[in-house]
């Protein structure tokens, strides 16, 4: 019975394990940018000063930007306030 339990306990950490891993994954910051002359996805990680951001309808601000063309936006900032 001990290790029927034992077996069941593992099994159960090894699927949460995988659950956390998945979301983590899911959840990494990206951005679309322009380096080269085309327009590619990349990590909000390796963004660097020079890069253009394209910010659509409903998308995240990967990082400090300066808007250089387009209408005015709106952001929310909740989750940066409280």
């Amino acid at each position: 019975l001990q290790l029927v339990n034992v077996f069941l306990a593992w099994s159960e950490e090894l699927k949460a394990g995988d659950a956390v891993a998945a979301l983590k994954q899911s959840l990494r910051p990206e951005a679309t940018v322009r380096r080269d002359g085309k327009w590619q996805v990349i990590s909000a990680a390796e963004l660097v000063p020079g890069d253009r951001v394209l910010l659509c309808s409903g998308s995240s601000v990967p990082a400090d930007c300066l808007l250089s063309c387009g209408s005015p936006i709106q952001v929310d900032q909740a989750a940066l306030t409280g």
